[in-house]
């Protein structure tokens, strides 16, 4: 199944065009498809019944007056609904959004009720001066270009985690959310930690006393972002840290400081984990290998179960290493 193509100049031009000979290409890491990830635990539907629930649910172009429209559209590689490969499958959302500073508005509504008390010489009251920035509004939103993103989300089939491929929790949320009134009976919950910035703190302040494998299969790297009282924020950078730098480190995290934001490093790369527990700028170790595939699709299939199943991997590893148990779990146990 299949969605129509949406007629917009914002939609990337399709890869098919490219020459579907069989080929033997010898790529390095060729498609970053996982740069961040925000993860829920899913039970997710056959990729049949996903592919008839997100039709259901296609996208809209939104009116001249509408600042926001997401929907579901086909996968950019080969505009199919829903992808399966080998450990899981994708489907990929578009939100259209129109960003409209208020700042921006504020300005020219004072510029309006400016020229108003000057032609008119009155007072322009509380209630006037609403109606006038409604106005001011409705022609900025108006003559507003949105901005276009097509998100491609993987599904691990086998531990059921949905990557969302993105750094904002609300755009996350926003897909979340459209995936449960898609499927009506959808049950999700969120990797979420209560304790994930004391725990990572914990084991920071383990490692600073001397136990080198407190962060089980990770090593931290070269930064970590430490805050106060969501006020007070510092960086420091570990990697040939002089005496001194070292030093202000420790007594920051004897003062009250938690961690904010931590590189860690694994046998499969590097990445930064959060106080919300998503990872940031994931960069997988390089690795070489030689495709024999029939087409471009192909390899981005192979891609797509490649890099699903590395971060499910370092999500199992950062949930054994904060002490993290999933819901029916916590419920047995």
């Amino acid at each position: 199944m299949a969605f129509k193509p949406i007629p917009s100049r914002s939609e990337r031009p399709p890869l098919l065009n490219m020459s579907t000979k069989k080929t033997t290409t010898k790529l390095r890491l060729p498609m970053k498809l996982i740069k961040n990830a925000i993860v829920f635990n899913v039970e997710m539907p056959t990729s049949k019944i996903l592919a008839d629930k997100l039709e259901a649910r296609p996208f809209i172009e939104p009116t001249s007056l509408e600042t926001l429209s997401i929907g579901f559209v086909g996968v950019p590689i080969s505009n199919e609904t829903v992808i399966n490969y080998e450990g899981g499958m994708a489907f990929a959302v578009r939100i259209d959004e129109k960003v409209i500073p208020n700042s921006a508005i504020e300005l020219k509504t004072q510029e309006l009720v400016a020229k108003v008390e000057t032609e008119e010489k009155r007072k322009v009251g509380k209630k006037e001066r609403r109606d006038l920035k409604d106005i001011v509004a409705t022609d900025i939103i108006k003559r507003a270009i949105a901005k276009t993103s097509i998100i491609t989300v993987f599904f691990d089939t086998k531990k059921k985690y949905l990557i969302i491929p993105i750094s904002s929790s609300r755009h996350a949320q926003m897909i979340i959310n459209l995936l449960i009134i898609a499927i009506e009976t959808l049950k999700t919950s969120t990797i979420h930690i209560n304790s994930v910035t004391k725990g990572i703190t914990a084991l920071l302040c383990d490692q600073v006393n001397g136990n080198n494998t407190a962060f089980g299969h990770f090593n931290v790297g070269d930064h970590v972002q430490l805050q106060r009282q969501k006020k007070e924020k510092v960086t420091f950078n570990l990697h040939n840290a002089t005496a001194a730098a070292e030093k202000g480190f420790i007594e920051a995290l004897d003062s009250g400081f938690e961690v904010k934001q931590i590189q860690l490093i694994s046998k499969l790369g590097s990445f930064n984990l959060t106080e919300q527990f998503h990872l940031k700028s994931i960069a997988f170790d390089d690795y070489e290998e030689a495709y024999n595939k029939e087409s471009f699709v192909d390899v981005w299939m192979h891609e797509a179960a490649v890099q699903t199943l590395m971060t499910s991997t370092l999500i199992s590893n950062l949930c054994e290493m904060i002490g993290y148990l999933p819901e029916e779990q916590r419920a047995a146990a």
